[in-house]
């Protein structure tokens, strides 16, 4: 039996027969006698180190209470598989049902995950038909790979899954009176909080408040002051504390350690033995999709910029596919399919993290290559940044804060405040979503510069929340809109969209929520 991965999260629990032992015996010491007993045991915890584990696992516990039926549908969706049938040439991939324990979901958007279920299990077929190949199996050199002429780097492109949703057709879609569907893309009346509410919500991004890579520049000793934060609330560790200070960026040097410790990610001598058995597996199991996430890291979005660890994120994403961490741990269930061994007859989950590898996975993981020198860490990172928020912009759902719920936040909030600008990019063949989608799907990954992709994570990660990201995209529109109006065809549109070199993300994010006019170009719409 393999031993548990030790590289955990806050929610770990201490053992509490070991805690209560300790502080009976620390108690009975001369030191503490003459203490009140609430002191002293307090006093006892911080001595050992324990307080804030303690509070950190409250904490989670108390995070973990207020999404049961996440947790109940991702329970039902791991159980609700149905396996192939065997015989020979490729494991035909299975329908999972998302029905069961769902209760929460509405009708349309059960037969829209029942419609892309059956689109990503065609992907999965036709790529064990060119493969020739089942989905897996245990001897690498059996298998034949995707042949090399495939330009295929995932299972599905972004534009698909937004295609879907499109065309979804139901009774709300359009008025019952006059028959005219709405503009936007995302044709569900979704609930999404107001501006004020957002405004409310991210109170440490008012332009009052320093902010890490914003205010160092101009005032020398605001870096310094932040530094000594850090290294405050690192060695305090306690999570809340540390989602607090992330909220305003983080200074220079210290992401890596404040992402791990606000993650709860601790790496240890398991955690290093777990990774090395996940690395050898991808010597040891070949699966079917091994060809897709090779191409996909060795062709990131901006070459230049991410050249130097192209073979160390094909490592990360070979391993994490196949680790089952991810399947058992991630906030919503993922899209996967089931197979069946043609020898055991056995049913298994493909891939083994429950995770289906979409064109551009390999985004995610690059940025963190900036953050962490060993591959170890960059992996453990990655899979908590994706089984906690990324697992969430790859699902179709109506829950707030997943990928659906956050395009239709980008389409209310751009269309409240500039519809004239909705109105001519509609008029020249570009709808905004089209654009936004897939910077909001893959958190700005490979759209903006590193450094600006990561000061959008220290936020996401501080105010644990994901709907800064359709906020930063209606900002980059407005910001854009005086160019955007004059833009004469979708195409000069989309080249000015794409220029995002020169874009500052925490300035964006302040204008737009407590001063969207000075965002907004006054020039009128050409005829």
């Amino acid at each position: 039996t393999q031993k548990r991965s030790r590289a955990h999260t806050y929610m770990d629990v201490p053992d509490t027969a070991l805690v209560k032992k300790l502080v009976k015996d620390a108690l009975l010491k001369p030191r503490y006698r003459n203490e009140d007993p609430a002191a002293a045991t307090e006093a006892v915890l911080q001595d050992h180190g324990l307080a804030s584990r303690l509070s950190n696992m409250l904490y989670a516990s108390r995070r973990a209470s207020e999404e049961p039926q996440t947790v109940a549908m991702a329970r039902a969706l791991r159980g609700a598989g149905r396996t192939a049938a065997t015989g020979a040439g490729p494991a035909a991939p299975t329908t999972i049902s998302t029905r069961a324990g769902d209760v929460a979901e509405l009708d349309i958007m059960r037969a829209l995950q029942a419609r892309w279920q059956s689109h990503v299990e065609a992907a999965v077929r036709r790529l064990c038909a060119e493969s020739g190949g089942p989905l897996m199996r245990t001897t690498a050199a059996a298998v034949a790979p995707a042949p090399k002429s495939s330009r295929q780097r995932g299972l599905y492109e972004p534009s698909e899954m937004l295609q879907l949703v499109a065309d979804a057709e139901h009774d709300n879609a359009m008025s019952s009176h006059t028959g005219l569907r709405g503009w936007g893309l995302v044709p569900f009346e979704l609930a999404t909080p107001s501006l004020g509410e957002l405004a409310d919500g991210f109170g440490e991004l008012r332009p009052s408040v320093r902010q890490s890579g914003v205010d160092d520049e101009l005032r020398g000793w605001s870096g310094e002051e932040r530094q000594r934060m850090a290294a405050s609330v690192l060695a305090d560790g306690h999570v809340p504390l540390l989602l607090q200070f992330l909220r305003c960026g983080t200074p220079a040097g210290t992401r890596s350690a404040l992402w791990r410790a606000a993650l709860g990610v601790e790496i240890d001598q398991a955690a290093l033995s777990y990774y090395g058995r996940l690395v050898a597996e991808i010597e040891r199991v070949a699966l079917v999709t091994d060809g897709l996430l090779e191409r996909d890291a060795m062709a990131p979005w901006d070459e230049e910029e991410y050249f130097l660890f192209r073979e160390r994120v094909a490592t990360l994403l070979a391993a994490f596919v196949r680790d089952p961490w991810v399947r058992r741990h991630s906030a919503v269930p993922s899209v996967h399919v089931t197979g069946a061994s043609p020898q055991t007859g056995r049913s298994y989950v493909f891939p083994p993290n429950g995770a289906l590898p979409p064109r551009g996975l390999s985004a995610y993981a690059f940025p963190l290559a900036y953050c962490y020198s060993r591959p170890e860490e960059a992996y453990f990172m990655f899979r908590a940044l994706w089984s906690r928020y990324w697992c969430r912009l790859h699902v179709l759902s109506a829950r707030r804060e997943t990928l659906l719920p956050l395009c239709r936040l980008f389409e209310m909030l751009v269309q409240e405040h500039h519809p004239a600008l909705c109105l001519h990019l509609c008029r020249l063949g570009l709808h905004p979503t089209a654009v936004a989608w897939r910077w909001i799907q893959f958190a700005f990954a490979g759209t903006l510069p590193v450094e600006q992709v990561l000061m959008v994570w220290d936020r996401v990660i501080g105010f644990d929340s994901l709907e800064l990201l359709p906020l930063l995209a209606v900002a980059i529109f407005l910001f854009r809109s005086h160019t955007l109006l004059a833009a004469t065809s979708a195409e000069e549109a989309e080249r000015m969209l794409a220029n995002c070199s020169e874009l500052r993300v925490v300035p964006l994010l302040q204008a737009f929520l407590y001063s969207p006019p000075s965002l907004i170009a006054s020039t009128p719409v050409p005829k």
